[in-house]
Formats: structure tokens, sequence, C-alpha cells
């Protein structure tokens, strides 16, 4: 193994203009810090890539009638026990659903593609399943057909899908998602979507 020495860093005073921006707080550095993308948070990174956006009235995703089978105590619905897989080939996009499914108290389990989410659905049972409409290997209407034939062997119900995609939305509603929501959505969209799907009171 080859072990690459490097000299010493040699710390300097601070400039007067870092000390006058670490004076002046964090409003006065907000413009540096959306500069450094890796620095920001997962929800805002995506904001800034165009994956999320403010929720605006009257904008909510489509949905058809639905059921689904999940953990509850007590006649309301257990979070912890609530398993929400997430298909999605963008790391970005993947990250920020991730995210908010965690927030609310489910479990997430991620899938960069449809064939790794179909292995994952049959591994996991999910509650729920968000996946994205073009993905590598397997595509969203080909997992949501393949996720729906495995239930109506197993006899059990299957589980309701969200599907987010920015592409054609009558070609993501002909799917047999459950509820389509396209890209960018904000975060209040996916939550309603989900507590939705998943009949939460």
């Amino acid at each position: 193994m080859i072990v690459q020495q490097f000299p010493e860093a040699k710390l300097s005073s601070p400039t007067p203009q870092a000390q006058s921006a670490a004076s002046a707080g964090p409003a006065a550095r907000a413009g540096d810090d959306m500069a450094v993308m890796p620095s920001l948070p997962v929800i805002q990174r995506a904001r800034a890539r165009g994956a999320l956006q403010r929720p605006v009235d009257g904008d909510q995703p489509s949905t058809r009638s639905t059921r689904s089978s999940h953990s509850r105590e007590g006649g309301k619905l257990d979070k912890r026990q609530v398993v929400v897989l997430i298909a999605e080939d963008e790391e970005t996009i993947a990250e920020t659903l991730a995210m908010i499914v965690d927030d609310v108290g489910y479990q997430s389990v991620v899938a960069r593609d449809g064939r790794e989410a179909l292995a994952l659905a049959r591994e996991r049972r999910p509650q729920l399943i968000i996946t994205d409409l073009m993905m590598p290997y397997l595509n969203g209407v080909d997992l949501i057909a393949a996720l729906r034939r495995d239930a109506m062997l197993d006899g059990v119900s299957a589980s309701p899908v969200i599907m987010v995609t920015a592409a054609s939305r009558g070609r993501a509603e002909a799917s047999g998602a459950d509820m389509v929501i396209t890209k960018p959505f904000d975060v209040s969209t996916i939550e309603q979507a989900m507590a939705q799907l998943l009949h939460e009171s």
C-alpha cells in the first residue's frame, strides 16, 4: 500500500472580509451557502434542482379509490410498522422522498431501479409504494403490473401506488397507479397523498 504524505497545512489569520461575514450572521452568508450545494439539506438541494416546488392552491394529485392493509394499534395507524418503498433512479429525488417518508414516521426503503424495487417489494411487503415512471431495467408501468400480478397470485390486496413523474401525465394515469403526482412536487402534496392512501386519521 502506498501512503502519500502531504505538507503540513499552515493556518493563516482570517481576512477582514471573512471576519466581516462571520460577524454579519447567517443572513449575510445565505448567498454563499446556496452556492455550495453539498452543504445544503437534501430538500433544499432538491428544490434548487427543480425536484420540489412551493404548494400551489388547487394543485392536487389525481387519485382513484383504493384500499390498503397496514398495522394499527387500537384502531389507529401504527406508523412505525408502515414500510414505504421508493423506486426512483435519480438520487436527489430518492433521498428527498425518503426524508419525507422518514419525517412522517414511516420506514423508507429505496430502490434505484424497477427491478430492484420489485425484489424489495417481494421481500419487504411494503404498505405503500412511491415510484417513478421512467426507470432502468423495469419502468413504473411494468413494475405496477408485476406487483398487481403478485398480489392476485397471493390472494391479497395490492399495496397502493403513488407515481411521481415528470413524464406525460396521461401515460402515468393509465399505468394503474392509485395516485399521480407530477414533478416538481412539494412536500405537503407527498405527505397528504401518503395519509390518504394509508387512510391515516
